[in-house]
């Protein structure tokens, strides 16, 4: 049996650009805050294990993305990417996720869903509106990596960004979940990866210990498809907390002014063995990451800004094959 470690960062970074930030009011020092980010991940020892992986959500604006994926790859940290549309006569990466690999990943069959098109069940028709113009979804690649015994493995790597408002439009938001939970039951099934696990990371905008995780988390990613909430057991915190987060007290002031706070996890890592048994995944450690190198001045108002309305999640995960 080989053992190898990963270390897996999943982020919503709010990174809207300066034209759909303009647009939609989402703007807030957005070129400061996407250096700041990018520099961060740039430094190969982000992580603490050879094996790196990385979900980033809302990086919307095109070159945004680009610029993600030249100078992580020039820089050493995460030269393997897959990015749903990010070429430079786009202005929006639609689905504005974005899967990184660091050194020894390898991303293969890479895949996109669109949610947004392919998951709208009336009653009522459409989505909120800070959904209908995006393509959220999730990206699915085959990542390949070596262990140290000099055995190459695959295991299926997941980024997803759920739509928002379930209360509204329930039917849809469970289709999109179904699709999720699908696509994984699929890759590990005997016709395609029985001998792969599966990551799957990303924002769910479901809540941990709330109904909307007892509704689309629970019925569709861990009874459906198998997998496991690598939290489970365990006490993380929260990767939204509007007492200590200065980007989000930027844009929730009326929120700030009347005391009421969003604290709550919707960011999460699943796993899952493969389905034959050969490799297996257990998780070493998970943590919300709080620190002070993903900030940046602010205005006067909030004169040091976090680099996103969310703080990173990362999980340290043990992948165990047996040959």
């Amino acid at each position: 049996m080989c053992t190898t470690d990963i270390t897996l960062w999943t982020y919503n970074t709010h990174l809207f650009g300066d034209l759909f930030g303009k647009l939609s009011g989402q703007a807030c020092q957005d070129p400061e805050r996407k250096h700041s980010i990018i520099q961060y991940f740039q430094a190969p020892s982000t992580g603490g294990t050879a094996l790196r992986l990385a979900a980033f959500q809302e990086v919307w604006d095109a070159g945004y993305a680009g610029d993600f994926a030249k100078d992580l790859k020039d820089h050493g940290g995460y030269p393997g990417h897959f990015i749903n549309d990010y070429h430079q006569a786009a202005l929006l990466n639609r689905s504005g996720v974005a899967l990184f690999g660091g050194p020894g990943a390898s991303f293969h069959d890479e895949e996109y869903f669109d949610y947004i098109t392919n998951c709208i069940s009336p009653p009522p028709p459409g989505w909120d509106k800070q959904d209908l113009p995006t393509g959220k979804g999730y990206l699915k690649v085959r990542c390949e990596f070596t262990c140290a015994e000099n055995h190459t493995h695959s295991l299926g790597f997941f980024g997803t960004h759920m739509p928002t408002n379930y209360g509204r439009y329930s039917e849809s938001v469970q289709s999109c979940f179904q699709s999720l939970a699908d696509k994984v039951t699929e890759f590990r099934s005997p016709k395609h990866h029985p001998d792969a696990a599966v990551l799957v990371a990303g924002d769910f905008n479901a809540a941990a210990n709330t109904s909307k995780y007892g509704d689309l988390i629970q019925p569709y990613l861990l009874s459906g498809a198998g997998l496991q909430d690598s939290a489970e057991g365990q006490e993380v915190g929260n990767t939204i907390d509007g007492r200590t987060n200065t980007l989000w007290q930027y844009f929730n002031q009326v929120k700030v002014q009347q005391g009421d706070y969003d604290e709550e996890r919707i960011d999460f890592v699943f796993f899952g063995n493969s389905g034959d048994g050969t490799m297996t995944i257990r998780v070493k450690s998970i943590r919300v990451v709080l620190d002070s190198a993903l900030t940046v001045p602010g205005p006067a108002s909030h004169p040091l800004l976090n680099d996103s309305d969310h703080y990173p999640l990362e999980v340290v995960l043990e992948v165990s094959v047996q040959h």
